[in-house]
């Protein structure tokens, strides 16, 4: 896991960034450059640091995860509740009034 974070790091981005091979505007590594792959010095830690690192990343990840969960699902919400409101003015169960319009501006 270690070696996954480091990779996915900005470290890493940067590293394959500037040894890859570049074509219209893309990089990569591929075989013919996987001596570069091989070359990529990656930080080595203690193992005891490096599994605090990955605990560390692993609960930040997660947390994100979860924010961006909630935030989809108030969106999700959000869209239900304007669609619900539109199809009630459209309709006419529901009238617009000149106080909604004040509050809204």
């Amino acid at each position: 896991m270690f070696l996954a974070y480091a990779t996915a790091a900005q470290y890493g981005r940067d590293y394959f960034e500037a040894t890859g091979k570049k074509t219209t505007n893309l990089a990569n590594t591929n075989a013919t450059n996987a001596t570069k792959v091989g070359q990529f010095p990656i930080p080595l830690p203690p193992l005891a640091e490096q599994e605090a690192i990955c605990a560390h990343l692993d609960d930040k990840t997660a947390e994100v995860s979860r924010i961006a969960a909630t935030i989809t699902a108030q969106i999700d919400t959000l869209i239900a509740y304007r669609k619900s409101l539109i199809h009630e003015c459209v309709t006419g169960q529901r009238r617009v009034t000149e106080a909604d319009v004040a509050a809204v501006l």
